[in-house]
């Protein structure tokens, strides 16, 4: 896709193609699956039609007693949410870097040039795709920063319609087996069914199939699994131990819809200078998202996850259920995974602890302050998800 060519505030005709960047940056659309309704200022209302069986026996003058068959239509009203971006910089930093990008003319009436204004609007457009992509998957909404719209994992975990599927099993091959059987034979013989599950767990199931006799280790199979004969996508932000097995396609198939919007074609790009007296310039996004799904019947769910704890950012393994790793004296910040299903919540009764929630359920910050108390503390935080319960023990070392 070309880039965009950059004014000082961009002009509503290339808004389109920035909106088109930012929507589908990210792994759902790369992968084919999920539908995207741009320019929706407001909302978006998606028809949906049900119909019951309506043959019936040939009647030589039927009238009102004989009509058989009831017709739903109903609406999937999906509100976009507002969602901004705001960043400021020195474009001096990038002097020593790319001499091409010197700002141009004197330095106290310094314009950026365009090709500067590109490549960072290009690079600013990727991060917010990829952060984009995790909200459009499991985001919650909310009233605090990094809750801005429900995603669709959200929404079907959600659902008092979606078709749940059980299992014991271990194998990724048995539980993609249990979600087929478990949903219904129209829904899955359609051409655009489809399993997401976590990157780990897609490449587990290509372990799987590389090592079932016969099979070799081709690394194609292993990279593009099937299962059915329909495809398994693990996707980065999918939580470990779920698959969602539903309607995936580009076009308006799709059982899942993403509807997003810039909010004014004047103010929702920008590039400027942060003030007349300064260096700095500052680049700014306004856009509107959220996500629908049209039939959550449509939806099949294996959610075998069980409630323990995991530190991603230092170790892929879990952390004993009992503890944290120490935290120093100067106290510090620790961001944790919870493995659970769902509705999880987190408490705890120590002031000098801070419990912050991430972008989805799972996932937590646990923050201590420094210790000037002159000895060693200890204190907890109690998970609890559905119907099991963990205390996790926080302990912090003295002066």
């Amino acid at each position: 896709m070309p880039n965009p060519t950059i004014t000082t505030t961009y002009a509503g005709e290339v808004l389109d193609e920035i909106l088109t960047q930012t929507a589908t940056g990210n792994e759902l659309f790369e992968n084919g699956l999920v539908r995207v309704i741009p320019g929706v200022r407001s909302s978006v209302n998606i028809p949906r039609l049900s119909l019951s069986k309506l043959l019936q026996k040939r009647k030589s003058s039927p009238n009102s007693t004989n009509s058989k068959g009831v017709i739903k239509f109903a609406d999937l009203q999906i509100i976009p949410q507002d969602v901004m971006v705001y960043t400021e910089f020195n474009p001096r930093e990038y002097e020593n870097y790319w001499k091409q990008y010197q700002p141009t003319g004197n330095l106290i009436f310094a314009e950026l040039p365009d090709n500067v204004k590109t490549k960072l609007v290009e690079q600013i457009l990727a991060q917010v795709a990829t952060e984009l992509g995790e909200h459009i998957l499991v985001g919650v909404k909310g009233e605090v920063e990094d809750k801005y719209f429900d995603g669709f994992v959200t929404r079907i975990l959600a659902s008092s319609e979606k078709v749940v599927a059980t299992t014991t099993e271990t194998s990724m091959i048995k539980r993609l087996q249990a979600v087929w059987d478990a949903t219904g034979a129209k829904t899955r013989r359609n051409k655009n069914f489809t399993f997401l599950v976590s990157a780990s767990d897609a490449d587990a199931y290509g372990e799987e199939l590389a090592a079932l006799p016969n099979k070799g280790t081709d690394p194609a199979a292993a990279d593009n699994p099937f299962f059915k004969a329909k495809r398994v996508v693990g996707l980065n932000d999918m939580p470990d131990g779920l698959i969602v097995a539903t309607i995936c396609a580009l076009d308006n198939s799709s059982n899942l819809v993403v509807a997003c919007s810039m909010v004014d074609d004047a103010e929702a790009v920008q590039v400027e200078k942060v003030s007349a007296a300064s260096e700095n310039f500052f680049i700014k996004l306004l856009m509107k998202y959220d996500t629908g799904v049209v039939f959550e019947n449509l939806c099949t769910v294996l959610d075998i996850r069980t409630l323990s704890l995991s530190e991603p950012l230092n170790s892929p393994s879990p952390l004993s259920a009992s503890a944290m790793p120490e935290y120093t004296v100067k106290g510090g910040t620790k961001t944790c995974t919870v493995n659970a299903a769902t509705n999880v919540e987190f408490t705890t009764t120590d002031e000098w602890v801070t419990l912050t929630a991430g972008v989805s359920d799972d996932k937590i910050s646990v923050s201590v302050a420094a210790n000037s108390t002159g000895a060693a503390r200890e204190g907890s935080i109690t998970i609890t998800s559905q119907n099991e319960s963990i205390d996790v023990a926080i302990t912090q070392a003295a002066e």
